[in-house]
């Protein structure tokens, strides 16, 4: 899929070509509304699948030693240090698995997966 860079976040070609054609026909924009929410709920459902997988099965490399936090620290990036500080590489998994789960939850996304 083609995707545009230009702004904060990328977003399908389709969907912004939609938005952009005079007269705007609606129905393709919710088409491709949807495709994307589809596709962010599998992604979601994917990643969070694997997470699980790696916990259950013990998988995760070190996993309680605690993440070396200091070097992300000096790139001025403090949200990681004060979300993952103190953190072993298990309970740091633990921690964004429970997140992503939120997010699809929140958005309804548990039973779109693919088949």
């Amino acid at each position: 899929m083609n995707y545009d860079y230009t702004g904060d976040s990328p977003i399908a070609r389709r969907y912004v070509d939609a938005l952009h054609r005079k007269p705007q026909n609606f129905k393709t924009i919710d088409n491709e509304r949807r495709y994307i929410l589809q596709e962010t709920a599998f992604l979601l459902n994917d990643i969070a699948q694997n997470l699980n997988d790696l916990i259950q099965m013990e998988k995760i490399p070190n996993s309680n030693s605690k993440l070396n936090t200091k070097e992300v620290t000096l790139k001025s990036n403090s949200w990681f240090y004060e979300y993952f500080k103190n953190l072993t590489h298990k309970e740091s998994i633990q921690k964004v698995l429970k997140y992503i789960n939120e997010i699809i939850e929140d958005f309804r996304f548990r039973n779109i997966k693919k088949r």
